[in-house]
């Protein structure tokens, strides 16, 4: 669906465009799982673009191990250290619904930071249940379940260098749900 070479050279893209808003600093909020393939390859772009980062993991779930969100996020791993008057990058590997960046939003901003922005490689609109923004965003995708680029089914995929789908009644019998294990 996305091919290896268009992805790095997406995360180049996204790396050029943060770094032309003016940051020379960074704390990135890798959401994990997810997100860490991405966020490394992103942090190091910013680096040779002479962007400093530090990474501030965080972790949150709405899914357990079902492919449709129960729509309750439980925090499961707070960023360690102090946020306040820091310009924070939130980095995500995809946005459906809107609930998980909703509620991550409102707990940074509580967090009094100088700045707060979205990255996101991947923007799924056809989910959405809650309008968020999205400050710099790699591609928008099909309303598919989508597996790679950190993106998993129930663990397995997320290490794939490209995005790719399954049919879930592939993988689970479940006829007609084509949603993606994160929101």
């Amino acid at each position: 669906m996305i091919g290896t070479d268009v992805v790095i050279k997406k995360i180049a893209e996204l790396a050029k465009e943060i770094t032309a808003s003016g940051y020379r600093e960074l704390t990135t909020i890798t959401v994990l799982r997810g997100a860490q393939w991405f966020s490394e390859r992103l942090r190091k772009e910013l680096s040779e673009l002479g962007v400093e980062t530090e990474n501030m993991p965080m972790r949150v779930s709405s899914y357990g191990k079902d492919t449709k969100s129960s729509g309750k996020i439980e925090l499961i791993l707070e960023p360690q250290g102090n946020l306040e008057d820091k310009d924070l990058l939130i980095v995500e590997d995809i946005v459906d619904s809107g609930i998980t960046m909703d509620f991550l939003l409102k707990y940074l901003w509580a967090k009094q930071p100088s700045s707060l922005k979205v990255c996101t490689l991947l923007n799924k609109p056809a989910r959405r249940k809650i309008e968020v923004n999205l400050d710099y965003v790699g591609f928008e995708v099909p309303d598919k379940f989508l597996i790679g680029c950190g993106l998993d089914y129930q663990g397995n995929y997320r290490n794939l260098p490209y995005v790719g789908y399954v049919e879930t009644a592939q993988i689970d019998g479940e006829k007609g749900d084509k949603n993606h294990g994160k929101s």
